[in-house]
């Protein structure tokens, strides 16, 4: 008998903690990223700005805030930037990400394909070191694993027949349309246009033209806006000075 969903769960969990968590702290920041990110994350902490980033004192503009306020909350709560800290976020984010692999599998097709699918992402040789370094792809792959599970949670399969879905709502609409604001925050465009072209290209090869009014796109879009403004614009108005 195939185990229960919850216990496919705690063993996802048990093997995230044992090849992401373990050792994590053991070796120090590795060039080139870890030292780069670290620096920028404990000026953040230290000069108490957390809309502009700084790097050895001069703007640093090359990416996004998210991720590195993720290590600036991780080395706040640690009490330190440890390597430990560095990397925290990096492991959390993959864990997740092995965990929504496993609903969206579950949900697709069962909870054996959903731990199947979580184990071999989760031992992914490349997914395992991008889950323990101080690296903002499981970040970005999170938000978007995240954003193509709420449009499956508002899509489900239909059967020949069945009625056409729903009007996009509640959790699904806020996870998908947040979860690619998220994404983007992380690691720039490719945050919503990974997601955004797998949903659509998925309704267009189902021919479900009905389906791409029914996601609401300009809330959506609004919405998306209004996540990526709230921090764009403070930064805009405030980095003005420096221009």
């Amino acid at each position: 008998m195939a185990p229960q969903p919850w216990a496919q769960v705690a063993l996802l969990l048990g093997l995230c903690f044992i090849i992401y968590f373990l050792n994590l702290g053991q070796w120090d920041l590795w060039n080139p990223d870890e030292p780069r990110y670290a620096q920028v994350s404990r000026e953040m902490v230290n000069g108490g700005d957390w809309i502009l980033m700084y790097r050895n004192g001069g703007l640093y503009t090359d990416k996004p805030p998210l991720f590195f306020w993720a290590i600036a909350i991780s080395s706040f709560l640690l009490q330190g930037l440890s390597p430990f800290a560095v990397r925290l976020p990096s492991a959390l984010f993959g864990t997740l990400t092995v965990l929504l692999t496993f609903f969206i599998g579950k949900r697709l097709y069962s909870s054996r394909t959903g731990f199947l699918s979580g184990l071999i992402l989760a031992t992914s040789v490349q997914f395992a070191h991008l889950s323990t370094r101080g690296n903002i792809d499981t970040t970005l792959t999170f938000f978007t694993t995240a954003s193509i599970l709420c449009f499956l949670r508002w899509y489900p399969h239909r059967q020949e027949g069945e009625a056409s879905p729903a009007r996009m709502g509640g959790l699904a609409f806020y996870g998908y349309y947040g979860s690619m604001a998220l994404a983007t925050l992380a690691k720039g465009p490719v945050g919503f246009i990974l997601p955004l072209a797998v949903t659509l290209l998925f309704l267009l090869v189902q021919k479900e033209w009905k389906g791409i009014k029914k996601m609401r796109l300009l809330p959506g879009v609004l919405l998306f806006m209004v996540v990526i403004l709230a921090w764009y614009l403070p930064a805009v108005l405030k980095g003005g000075e420096y221009t």
